[in-house]
């Protein structure tokens, strides 16, 4: 019986940290972050914080929804637990969108991630918005307006994208593009330089 069959056979068998790095074996050391969420048996938020461990100690990269072993040899010894980023620092501060937060974090760190730091309250309520959407369907849907919602706080500041974003949440089925409609309506513009008096502070 070869390696990989034998995992096959066994799969069942693994838990946690070990089932995820058997169903990475099983993919030719690489796939989808998705996947691995699917296929794993913990809940997303205890996959996604065993996944930051393996990253830590070198055992995995994690990188723009992907997931890969390192290469032999760079396992890295265990260390006392990094800073955590701006949008774990949100998801231990708000539980209700701790998963959205996390996926966003690791989905689309160069987006996510300034905005924790700069506009918290504009990811937090980004968060809320994707809520509104089917479940299988959130996190995907969060990671694709994430871009956007980063131009709205550049033109009109965080305050106001907040603002919108939490009445297209309690008013639209699909809050993002509502909440698009909402800054058009008040500021007539969403260019940085076009847009009418928001904030006045630089965020990026």
């Amino acid at each position: 019986m070869d390696v990989k069959a034998a995992l096959v056979r066994l799969l069942p068998a693994f838990r946690g940290e070990g089932r995820l790095l058997a169903l990475l074996a099983l993919s030719g050391g690489r796939a989808p972050l998705e996947k691995l969420l699917e296929e794993g048996d913990l809940k997303e938020e205890a996959a996604l914080e065993v996944l930051g461990d393996l990253e830590a100690r070198g055992v995995v990269v994690l990188e723009e929804g992907e997931v890969r072993l390192a290469p032999e040899g760079r396992e890295k010894p265990r260390r006392k637990r990094r800073e955590p980023s701006p949008t774990e620092r949100l998801a231990a501060e708000h539980p209700h969108v701790k998963g959205l937060l996390l996926r966003a974090g690791r989905e689309a760190p160069k987006v996510a991630q300034p905005l924790g730091a700069k506009a918290p309250l504009a990811l937090v309520r980004a968060c809320e918005a994707a809520l509104a959407y089917e479940p299988s369907r959130r996190a995907s849907t969060l990671v694709v307006w994430l871009p956007e919602v980063e131009a709205w706080v550049r033109a009109v500041g965080e305050e106001a994208v907040a603002e919108a974003l939490a009445e297209a949440a309690k008013a639209a089925k699909s809050p993002f593009p509502y909440a698009r409609k909402l800054l058009l309506s008040r500021f007539g513009s969403l260019k940085a330089e076009e847009a009418g008096e928001g904030s006045g502070e630089v965020y990026f």
